[in-house]
């Protein structure tokens, strides 16, 4: 398809934004009288910052109020009396209220945004830029958005302004706002004919329809294949999404098991993998591994090394932005690696399968990075999970 997306050039641009947010004399929230003094149409509301992609390009907001931009909108963020950075929309996630927008400006004092920052955001409705389809790295910076990579603030601004002004974009503005009359241009108005009489009927312009949320858009030849994730109006962030749906845990603790000779519980290692089939649910299993020594209820002494065997069914559900919690169910298999001392009486006793059962927590340390904290029957453990 098309080698490049479209792109507005900062020239424009500031020219777009200072025609509607004059600095000097007007405050923050009169966009009545903003709209009235420039013959615009324009609208206010409040954002509050969620959380930026890792290259720092796009941001993601949260909107509490009704009423959604068409994607394509720009945007300006105000701190007061203060522009602060201008935006350019690229999705909107109706059912959480949340907003996806590109940096197009920023201004002198925030090269970049805080999370939990709120802001007052203006619009310019019916924007003389048309809506433009977002780049390939607009939609890989969407597509790592929506999978929920806490990408940190940058330290320094990225290189965002160009050297050199990037194609313009086509000169016709959209019918519904006002243009510049043909007197005030520098060529002459031509004569044009009065049409006949029964066509003076004057016929709307068609309206333009702004790009569908889930439209796909072919990256250029050569470049590596970036495809959106079609989760129309879904919850942005998803943690356990099928992109990642393979969990390796290490985990130490206590294990409990009456039925092995010794103190209880007693304390070993082990290892679980976990893998999602559906949705937040995944079935997991592993081992592990601890040893014990006691007395058998003969007053024999016994030695054992036992190898728990694990299966259970697990379901989970996001409860912050980086914490995620847990419950499961399932069974236990007291595996006997060696023994010392032990009858066929005391081995019969400990070859009993248990149950299992609890609950836990993920938080969240890195990109696929975990804490894991579990509190179940036949364990208490902390651990470590990679996510791939």
């Amino acid at each position: 398809m098309a080698s490049a997306s479209l792109r507005i050039p900062t020239f424009y641009l500031g020219i777009v934004i200072l025609g509607l947010f004059p600095a000097g004399h007007s405050r923050a929230d009169e966009v009545t009288e903003i709209s009235s003094e420039k013959e615009i149409e324009a609208r206010a509301y409040d954002l509050k910052t969620i959380r930026p992609s890792r290259s720092g390009r796009v941001y993601l907001f949260q909107k509490s109020e009704e009423g959604f931009p068409v994607d394509g909108k720009i945007f300006l963020l105000r701190k007061g009396d203060a522009p602060v950075m201008a935006f350019r929309v690229l999705k909107t996630y109706l059912k959480t209220k949340q907003i996806a927008a590109k940096k197009l400006l920023p201004y002198e004092g925030y090269p970049s945004l805080e999370r939990g920052s709120e802001f007052r955001a203006y619009e310019k409705v019916g924007d003389k830029v048309r809506p433009v389809p977002p780049s390939p790295e607009d939609l890989k910076d969407l597509q790592e958005l929506e999978s929920g990579s806490p990408a940190e603030l940058p330290s320094a601004p990225p290189a965002e302004l160009p050297s050199a002004p990037p194609a313009e974009l086509p000169s016709t503005p959209p019918a519904e706002l006002p243009s510049t009359p043909p007197a005030e241009l520098a060529t002459p108005p031509v004569e044009v004919p009065p049409p006949p009489a029964e066509e003076t009927t004057p016929v709307p312009p068609p309206v333009e329809e702004p790009p569908p949320a889930s439209a796909k858009f072919e990256p250029p030849p050569g470049d590596e294949e970036v495809e959106m994730k079609e989760t129309g109006d879904d919850i942005v962030g998803d943690e356990m999404n099928r992109q990642y749906p393979n969990f390796f845990t290490l985990a130490v603790g206590a294990l409990s098991d009456s039925h092995v000779p010794g103190p209880n519980p007693k304390f070993g290692g082990g290892v679980l993998y976990s893998r999602n089939f559906i949705e937040s649910w995944a079935f997991e299993g592993g081992f592990y591994y601890y040893q014990s020594s006691g007395f058998d209820p003969s007053g024999n002494s016994v030695s054992t090394t036992i190898v728990p065997l694990m299966g259970n069914l697990r379901y989970h559900w996001k409860l912050a932005d980086i914490w995620t919690a847990y419950v499961y169910g399932g069974v236990v298999y007291p595996l006997v690696s060696t023994t010392l001392g032990a009858t066929k009486t005391d081995l019969a006793a400990i070859r009993v399968p248990s149950p299992a059962f609890g609950a836990g927590v993920f938080l969240q340390t890195g990109p696929n990075w975990y804490v894991r904290a579990n509190l179940g029957y036949e364990s208490v453990t902390l651990g470590v999970t990679l996510r791939y």
